[in-house]
């Protein structure tokens, strides 16, 4: 009896809200994430009117940030850095300091960390705010070093939130002419190879939202704005169970 109920209450499903590309947009999703127990975040967080101001970025992730994590009714919330989120490479330190596994709010930066549902599950999390080469922004490495830093995510886990797309899924811009595959070639294979559950990112505004797999990993970009940056998109919100 007690083995049964056990057994019940670890197969129930956890409800989660993934978003991205922030780009200093705080919404009011207070009744959206009524219901959410985890919130990822996928990265480009700051505004881009002080994206490159270490001073501006910090007080604004104290002041507007942190109050907008606070304001939201979730239970934790794990986030990454994007390419527009200068301090995030500059002052890692800064960030792992505001930002502890003991916050509300926990930031990862190639770091993976097991998190404790309010059922007793365990998830297994990943992220990576690294993306090929583009331009001259944060966290934008050569192929040699992207399969280095991919390499670290752990077989079989639950989540990956990266920022980059994985090159052939979820990664043509609807809003640009054409149809060419913008993503992370050396990301697609560290998911083929490693084989997580899920995938969640950002960067990649206007590509397709909706659910692609790449192997048996299933694929879904969560930005909330489109290429002008005005909020377009909804949050993603899904129940995930321990498998």
């Amino acid at each position: 009896m007690l083995w049964g109920l056990d057994k019940q209450l670890h197969s129930r499903n956890m409800k989660i809200a993934v978003i991205s590309d922030l780009h200093g947009n705080l919404p009011d999703y207070r009744e959206a994430f009524k219901d959410i127990e985890l919130l990822l975040i996928c990265g480009d967080i700051v505004p881009l009117n002080i994206q490159a101001n270490n001073h501006k970025s910090k007080r604004w992730f104290n002041e507007e940030f942190s109050r907008w994590i606070d304001s939201l009714p979730v239970e934790k919330c794990y986030f990454i850095a994007g390419n527009h989120d200068f301090l995030a490479e500059r002052s890692p330190d800064w960030m792992y300091s505001h930002f502890t596994k003991s916050d509300k709010a926990t930031y990862l930066c190639n770091d993976s960390i097991d998190y404790i549902s309010n059922d007793g599950n365990v998830y297994k999390i990943f992220g990576t705010p690294y993306c090929h080469i583009f331009g001259n922004w944060p966290f934008m490495r050569d192929g040699e070093r992207l399969e280095k830093y991919f390499d670290q995510m752990p077989e079989f886990c639950d989540i990956v939130i990266s920022h980059d797309a994985p090159y052939g899924t979820s990664d043509i811009c609807f809003q640009f002419d054409g149809d060419e595959h913008r993503g992370n070639i050396q990301l697609r294979e560290a998911v083929l190879k490693k084989d997580p559950r899920y995938l969640f990112h950002g960067h990649l505004h206007s590509s397709n939202h909706d659910l692609e797999f790449l192997g048996d990993t299933r694929v879904f970009n969560t930005s909330v704005i489109d290429e002008e940056y005005e909020l377009k998109y909804e949050p993603l919100i899904l129940n995930i169970k321990n498998e």
